[in-house]
């Protein structure tokens, strides 16, 4: 087996555990060691990638010819080196926590009846988690900042008891 054989599974398996690692922990669904696990596997895929790129420099360079390629590159190049300077307070971030402040209901009240429980329910529920709860809270009230205890608060209410 020569290494060029190897290197395109590497790379393609690297990329899959750092997509899914990476979804995870962007919907804060990661359990325990996922963002270690994200970020050693990201520089296996880095090497990974970069070993690919050396075996393949001849199919690079064609694709490196065509007109749009060297745009491309570039603009990819600009967007990722131009969200290093934003602050975390700029406008596509305060946009984003807006519009996810705007879907979230305001209280465990409205969280109920978007589950489809009564609010006596919901406190029910989240009182058996171990959460000491009103009905006039709010889910960061709840919860507090963490997306773990988020998620537990939102698993009670919208998975149903078996």
């Amino acid at each position: 087996m020569t290494f060029r054989t190897w290197v395109t599974p590497l790379t393609a398996a690297t990329f899959a555990l750092v997509a899914a690692s990476g979804l995870l922990l962007f919907f804060h669904l990661a359990p325990g060691a996922t963002r270690a696990l994200h970020e050693w596997v990201g520089w296996a895929l880095a090497a990974a990638v970069a070993l690919h790129l050396v075996l393949n420099r001849r199919s690079l360079r064609g694709h490196l010819r065509r007109p749009a390629m060297p745009l491309l590159l570039a603009l990819a190049a600009v967007l990722t080196l131009g969200q290093l300077f934003l602050p975390a307070g700029s406008p596509p971030f305060a946009g984003m926590r807006a519009l996810a402040q705007a879907a979230e209901p305001r209280t465990l009240r409205e969280l109920a009846a978007f589950a489809g429980i009564a609010p006596d329910e919901a406190v029910a529920r989240l009182d058996a988690k171990g959460f000491a709860v009103r009905p006039d809270m709010s889910l960061r009230q709840i919860a507090g900042a963490d997306p773990a205890g988020a998620n537990a608060v939102l698993a009670a209410l919208l998975i149903p008891r078996s």
